[in-house]
């Protein structure tokens, strides 16, 4: 593991898994599958530890996206980079 790289924490979601399912329907490389399914459980972890429950992404809009890119900025330092490469996804 990279030094200063948060450890990746793997959920059980059915609706993560269909990420994966659609990537491999268009033929994206299994690592991209699995970072995609990364960023987007990682989304709705930040809202989960936030609210104490968990959402539906169908039931988050714009604004929680935003939310969740300034966190990754401004807190965890991500570059705006692999902030781009999740927002498809959320």
């Amino acid at each position: 593991m990279v030094q200063g790289r948060q450890k990746r924490e793997r959920l059980n979601s059915v609706l993560l898994d269909k990420i994966l399912e659609r990537c491999e329907t268009l033929n994206y490389a299994v690592s991209t599958g699995e970072t995609y399914r990364f960023w987007c459980g990682d989304f709705l972890l930040f809202f989960f530890r936030k609210t104490g429950r968990w959402q539906h992404p169908e039931t988050m809009g714009r604004e929680h996206v935003q939310e969740y890119l300034s966190y990754l900025a401004n807190v965890r330092h991500v570059s705006a980079t692999a902030g781009m490469e999740a927002s498809p996804w959320i």
